[in-house]
């Protein structure tokens, strides 16, 4: 679950699935988020 502080509006989470979800299967895998999490909040 991505904290509600670095989403925004259901827009913004969506966008952010669809951004995350690498290779278009609509599941999020751990390398996915991962990867998300690092680019986007430098973790």
């Amino acid at each position: 679950m991505i904290p509600f502080w670095g989403v925004g509006t259901d827009d913004d989470s969506s966008a952010l699935f669809d951004e995350a979800d690498l290779n278009g299967d609509r599941v999020l895998s751990f390398e996915e988020f991962a990867t998300l999490v690092n680019r986007r909040f430098g973790w």
